[in-house]
């Protein structure tokens, strides 16, 4: 979401929400953590009792802002999460690489917002191991792609042989896709686990064969056109242990007829306020137990 429809928050209340969300969720799996003690903002529960634990390993905590920005919540996350690494007998260089592999997730409408959202993270990264910036490694954050109508050739070519069978809800994705840059990240997609799974594996697989100079030119116009949707379609039908966002602020008279009618169909309830929206579309990005938090109008 463009920055410019965001209200500016303060540090204090970007830790807060990742204190009590990211930082909730480990504490329930490692009660004695002495992390604890650091989290200035954390709210103890009022029974004293702890939540059952919903991650086994700290590679499982994973934590979206699907409205990004310039990535300060995602920062604010990384400093969370290097200290669970840490405690968990991690290297500061093992625990960078794997904190922007597998931890920290991120969408927004605004290229130029991901660009520092992307440089922000990386640059966190090398407070603590400086030779992340030499590696090919890419945090997961992403600009809605502009609009493109993908032919069934296009999408068969991606799939492969395997994955024929997937086509139709690919193209559905896709589709749903068209409208990216207006709805953000309250687009609504739906894939079968199974159809998910396989685009996820086989996108890491085209990738990997780009790495060993595998693919011919046609091969990587095509992976080079179909990535930058994949990757917000990978984010938006997963979910999240924590979730968390400063959302977008706008009122249903400064929508376009195009967004009010989306929001009118897939979020009567809160079509009002983009805001409202995403008080829906963070618990949906949640998974079942896990905790998301989001910065409300009082």
């Amino acid at each position: 979401i463009p920055a410019a429809t965001q209200i500016f928050t303060p540090k204090w209340i970007v830790k807060y929400l990742v204190e009590n969300t990211a930082g909730r969720i480990w504490l329930d799996k490692h009660k004695e953590s002495p992390i604890r003690d650091t989290m200035k903002y954390l709210v103890e529960p009022e029974d004293a009792e702890l939540s059952d634990p919903i991650i086994d390993d700290v590679e499982e905590l994973k934590v979206l802002d699907p409205a990004v920005g310039s990535g300060h919540f995602l920062v604010v996350a990384f400093d969370l999460l290097m200290q669970m690494y840490l405690e968990s007998g991690y290297s500061k260089s093992n625990a960078v690489e794997s904190i922007i592999t597998n931890n920290l997730y991120g969408l927004d409408l605004c290229k130029r917002a991901v660009g520092l959202a992307n440089f922000a993270v990386l640059l966190k990264g090398a407070s603590y191991s400086p030779d992340i910036l030499t590696k090919q490694i890419k945090p997961h954050i992403y600009a809605m792609p502009e609009p493109y109508e993908f032919s069934r050739q296009q999408i068969n070519d991606f799939l492969g042989g395997n994955g024929h069978h997937y086509a139709d809800e690919l193209e559905d994705a896709l589709t749903q896709m068209q409208q990216a840059q207006n709805i953000g990240s309250a687009l609504v997609i739906n894939l079968s686990s199974s159809a998910r799974n396989f685009i996820y594996d086989r996108l890491n697989e085209l990738n990997e064969k780009q790495k060993r100079i595998e693919l011919d030119l046609t091969e990587i116009g095509g992976l080079k056109r179909i990535s930058p949707f994949l990757h917000p379609i990978l984010i938006l039908t997963d979910k999240y242990p924590a979730v968390v966002a400063n959302p977008p602020y706008m009122g249903s008279k400064n929508m376009n007829a195009d967004l009010k009618d989306y929001l009118e169909t897939h979020y009567p309830k809160s079509k009002s306020d983009l805001f409202a929206v995403f008080m829906e579309v963070l618990p949906n990005l949640t998974i079942k137990n896990g905790n998301f938090g989001i910065i409300n109008l009082p």
